[in-house]
């Protein structure tokens, strides 16, 4: 089996109580990373997302990004992920050039409106068929009713997903450059 998920399966079989991820106060042991992907990746697989879909992720360094990054590989989809300072015209363009089935955002009022300017960009493609916003916690401003949340994505997944069998040859991942 080649699908890059493996490292953080043999990282939680090495460490599993050990810390993973740490974002400001919140911390992760490499057990409930794992749970928290593979809740991701059914509630990617739920929305249709399959073996080499492409999924724009534009999130900035914080706990979602690792899980989603892993989740979408778990599922032997393609990760491409953006610049969070994207705007709408810029978003528009990566998921066109890649064909990607879903977009996911985060969003941060003020300081960084990714989120809005995702949700109009993913409006204005039609082979994008899925939006997933992730709420900063401090963010007051709830999402469109038709919005899915990154907590909404993962309510009431399983914790156990089986993993894609994947290629030599699979895609799995795109990066844009400047």
């Amino acid at each position: 089996m080649l699908n890059c998920f493996v490292n953080l399966d043999e990282s939680v079989r090495r460490h599993p109580h050990e810390v993973a991820l740490v974002s400001g106060d919140n911390q992760l042991t490499y057990t409930q990373l794992r749970c928290m992907v593979n809740q991701c990746a059914n509630g990617l697989k739920q929305r249709g997302i399959k073996q080499g879909d492409r999924i724009v992720l534009a999130c900035p360094n914080c706990i979602a990004f690792p899980v989603l990054y892993y989740a979408i590989l778990k599922v032997g989809a393609v990760v491409v992920p953006i610049n969070i300072l994207s705007v709408e015209n810029e978003i528009v363009y990566y998921l066109e050039q890649t064909d990607a089935k879903m977009l996911i955002s985060f969003q941060n009022a003020d300081q960084l409106p990714l989120g809005d300017y995702g949700y109009q960009a993913y409006q204005r493609v039609d082979s994008c068929s899925n939006y997933i916003l992730i709420r900063d916690p401090s963010n007051p401003i709830m999402p469109a009713e038709d919005v899915v949340t990154f907590a909404g994505l993962m309510h009431e997944q399983s914790i156990l997903c089986d993993v894609a069998i994947t290629q030599a040859d699979d895609i799995a991942v795109i990066i844009f450059t400047s």
